[in-house]
C-alpha cells in the first residue's frame, strides 16, 4: 500500500518551490528583458543610419543634377524632419 502524502507537508514544499522559483527566475526574467532593449535599440539606431544615409545620398545625387528642391520637397528641409 503506497504511503499517503500529508497535505501540510506538500503544501508547505510548494510553497518553498514558489519561492525559490520566484527567487531564481528574476534574474533569467530581467536577462531576456535587457536583450530584448538591446536588439531593440540596435535595430532603431540601424534604421535611423540608413535612412539618414538614403536621404544623404539622395540630397547629394540631387545636387549633382541641380534639382535639390525636388528632395527638400520630399524629405522637408531640417526643421521639418518627419523621420
Amino acid at each position: 500500500c503506497p504511503s499517503r502524502i500529508n497535505p501540510e507537508d506538500a503544501r508547505t514544499q510548494r510553497h518553498q518551490d514558489n519561492a525559490n522559483l520566484r527567487k531564481d527566475s528574476r534574474p533569467d526574467r530581467m536577462d531576456v528583458v535587457d536583450n530584448c532593449y538591446k536588439e531593440m535599440k540596435r535595430l532603431k539606431n540601424l534604421t535611423a543610419y540608413y535612412t539618414n544615409k538614403n536621404i544623404s545620398v539622395s540630397y547629394l545625387r540631387a545636387k549633382k543634377k541641380a534639382d535639390t528642391q525636388r528632395v527638400v520637397n520630399l524629405y522637408g528641409d531640417g526643421s521639418e524632419k518627419y523621420w
